[in-house]
């Protein structure tokens, strides 16, 4: 009896540490909605990309519209050409920080990236770990339940024994 009370005990110990250390749906969950919340970052910051180029092609346009006013004025080419020259330096400027723009997203990007595979690897880990206690936990009951069987048959053959010196009829 004492043998079963402890084998209980040992069966309910288990079972509250694979409780208190298991990852739980919400835990997970909230996991999924960070990344969630990281992938809507990154899209946003695609808009502004695409902000950024729309402005860009904008101004490409009234470039042409520039180009086709300077035509008609001979005499005030000069002063258009430096105003052009101002337009190309800004164009470069601007198109030099969406390429530093776009530099930075593929960064966060990547960051973003191989923290997420840091977290999901840690916790496949840990929930490998946690599945290999429990497996470990199960071969050992397997051992202790084919022991107290073997245990059961010798002590039910004994009891058949000294019926049978008594003789005493058993029921089955």
């Amino acid at each position: 009896m004492p043998e079963n009370e402890q084998m209980l005990q040992d069966i309910l110990e288990t079972v509250n540490f694979i409780k208190e250390t298991a990852v739980t749906k919400k835990e997970f969950k909230g996991f999924e909605g960070k990344v969630d919340k990281l992938d809507k970052r990154v899209d946003g910051l695609d808009k502004s990309v695409d902000k950024l180029n729309k402005s860009v092609d904008g101004l490409d346009k009234r470039v042409g519209e520039v180009e086709k006013i300077m035509g008609g004025f001979g005499k005030r080419m000069g002063g258009l050409e430096v105003r052009m020259t101002s337009i190309e330096i800004q164009f470069g400027e601007m198109a030099a920080k969406i390429t530093e723009l776009d530099l930075k997203i593929g960064e966060v990007k990547r960051e973003l990236e191989e923290k997420i595979d840091t977290k999901i690897a840690a916790l496949k880990d840990e929930v490998i770990s946690h599945i290999d206690a429990l497996a470990h936990s199960f071969q050992k009951f397997e051992v202790e339940l084919v022991a107290l069987k073997a245990r059961q048959d010798r002590l039910e053959e004994n009891h058949r024994l000294i019926a049978k010196h008594i003789n005493l009829k058993l029921s089955t």
